[in-house]
């Protein structure tokens, strides 16, 4: 009796470890295949994010190279030529210095952190990646503002911006001066805004809210209306003086008996080609910009909102921007067009063969 009692138990413990054995064996095959699941969706999440980067990074490295190659074109011709050595187009040689900026040192460091993130975490690295953006856009606002302001004396006021212009020659590099120290001055003070503890290196996480807020409204969204409005009216001005310009010229030609085919447009066809050269890189920079001022006072303000793509998108929007100044001066403005062709000895029509 007590060995069928002994041998009874052993075999209901016996029984009893292979069952829990076949147990042990089916759940460790459930999380085998669950962890190969698993492995394969990380893999493939992670295969999908390394594309989409590296797609980034070759974009960004080839505008980085585009901004370099085109605003340096376009110093050296102003600074080579003597037909391009004017007051309105040394105001865009500043802007496109603020565009090189923006190829050599921002795109750059942004490219880095696009790589190794957790470069970034260090303070002083953050910190001089955003405020290098935050000098190039300031220094880019300001520039078209002075570009704006001007071209609209010129327009208005013609006969005492030249006067200006001639007597005191010495006011340029006075004006460019005081952009970049405004613009130094600004993001200078912007340090102080700056948190020392922040977990990614955006701006709406290393930045003061109230900053933020401020600095947003007041030094973005304001003047991209001011700049709006100014070059609508601008616009409508170089109409009605083109308009007149025609009424005149045709008057002239009625009363003098001269031929259809005059040159008296010419300074009328060339303050329309400058107007528009002006209000399309204004167009473009606000387009480029203000969708970024956007998204930044979004996401400082709605902490459960998930940024994903947005903010690399609208950031290499802006970033275009800079590339794009060149390709306008050429295709609008025929001085500038001719001082490339120059540049690069390049002729519209072949030569005659002799």
């Amino acid at each position: 009796m007590l060995w069928k009692a002994i041998h009874g138990s052993d075999s209901n413990y016996t029984q009893g470890m292979v069952d829990t054995l076949k147990t042990f064996r089916n759940v460790s095959v459930v999380e085998d295949a669950g962890n190969h699941l698993s492995e394969r969706n990380s893999t493939s999440s992670m295969e999908e994010f390394t594309m989409t980067k590296v797609l980034f990074i070759l974009y960004l490295t080839l505008l980085a190279l585009g901004i370099i190659t085109g605003n340096t074109v376009v110093i050296v011709a102003v600074m080579k030529f003597h037909f391009l050595q004017q007051f309105r187009y040394i105001l865009l040689v500043s802007l496109s210095v603020a565009d090189l900026l923006q190829g050599t040192v921002t795109v750059p460091l942004y490219i880095t952190w696009s790589v190794v993130p957790s470069l970034f975490r260090n303070e002083t690295l953050c910190h001089v990646t955003l405020l290098s953006c935050l000098m190039v856009v300031t220094a880019s606002i300001l520039n078209l503002t002075v570009v704006t302001i001007n071209h609209y004396l010129a327009i208005c006021y013609p006969l005492w911006h030249h006067r200006i212009i001639s007597l005191k020659p010495h006011l340029l590099p006075l004006v460019i001066a005081l952009v970049w120290m405004i613009s130094i001055l600004t993001t200078g003070l912007s340090h102080f805004a700056m948190n020392t503890e922040f977990e990614e290196c955006i701006y709406y996480k290393v930045f003061d809210k109230t900053f933020l807020l401020v600095s947003v409204i007041a030094g973005a969204l304001v003047p991209f209306a001011c700049l709006a409005y100014s070059h609508l009216r601008i616009f409508l001005i170089s109409r009605d003086l083109d308009m007149k310009y025609r009424e005149q010229t045709l008057r002239v030609q009625s009363q003098t008996f001269l031929s259809p085919r005059n040159q008296c447009r010419r300074g009328s066809s060339h303050l329309l080609q400058t107007t528009k050269t002006i209000i399309i890189v204004v167009t473009c920079f606000l387009f480029a910009w203000l969708p970024f001022s956007a998204l930044i006072l979004v996401f400082t303000f709605c902490e459960s909102c998930e940024p994903g793509h947005a903010m690399d998108v609208v950031l290499h929007l802006a970033f275009t921007n800079s590339v794009l100044n060149p390709i306008i001066y050429a295709l609008c403005h025929s001085s500038f067009k001719t001082a490339y062709l120059k540049l690069f000895r390049c002729r519209l029509t072949p030569p005659s063969n002799r």
